[in-house]
């Protein structure tokens, strides 16, 4: 077992990760902490030094019907058109995540995990869609969008899509002041997070062929 209090560290939020590579210690559960984070839930634990360190997964699970499948899509999502996709998140899990689901469905997937960073990308790259978190450091999602519209003749009409764990920190006024056209809730799930995408590509004259 670990001391309680570099348990702590570990488990706290923020770039865990980079935190983990920085100590030299505490990358696996790191990694837990993030995953266990993207889909809504938490890494808790207690330790002991010298006796052990015990870690509990808590996330939140949705029950099914009988015959009820989670990642059984509507039919037209079937036909859905692809998209080249700009996810922006501090968080990498998320971020992987969300390169896993989208990319199994056809969709060209570029990350990154800030806004400047989103920025740079978008001067270079045409994207369909900008998938965005509301909450991360130096510029949030709502920033970020307010960038991006500003530019018009640079970036267009490019929908943006936020997505947030917090729906506290969702305020309708304010992101259709900054220029998002949608919101997806953490966590999402494969059906959910394409689902949107399919969406707002029916929605938005950007749409891909």
């Amino acid at each position: 077992g670990m001391p309680e209090d570099r348990l702590t560290e570990i488990l706290a939020p923020g770039d865990r990760l980079a935190r983990a590579a920085a100590r030299g210690f505490g990358l696996a559960t790191a990694v837990c902490a993030d995953v266990a984070e993207a889909l809504g839930g938490r890494l808790k634990g207690r330790s002991v030094q010298g006796q052990g360190t015990v870690l509990s997964l808590v996330i939140p699970v949705r029950v099914l019907e009988p015959g009820q499948s989670l990642d059984q899509a509507p039919e037209e999502e079937a036909e859905a058109k692809t998209a080249a996709i700009l996810v922006v998140d501090d968080n990498a899990a998320t971020r992987r995540l969300a390169t896993i689901f989208l990319q199994e469905a056809g969709h060209r997937v570029t990350t990154a995990s800030g806004g400047a960073q989103a920025l740079a990308l978008m001067a270079q790259e045409r994207f369909d869609i900008l998938l965005t978190d509301l909450r991360m450091p130096k510029m949030d999602g709502l920033a970020l969008a307010r960038a991006v519209r500003g530019d018009p003749e640079r970036f267009g009409a490019m929908p943006i899509v936020a997505f947030s764990a917090d729906h506290a920190h969702w305020n309708d006024a304010a992101a259709r002041d900054a220029g998002v056209t949608g919101f997806l809730a953490k966590p999402f799930t494969p059906s959910s997070l394409l689902h949107k995408m399919s969406e707002t590509l029916q929605e938005s004259p950007r749409a891909a062929a």
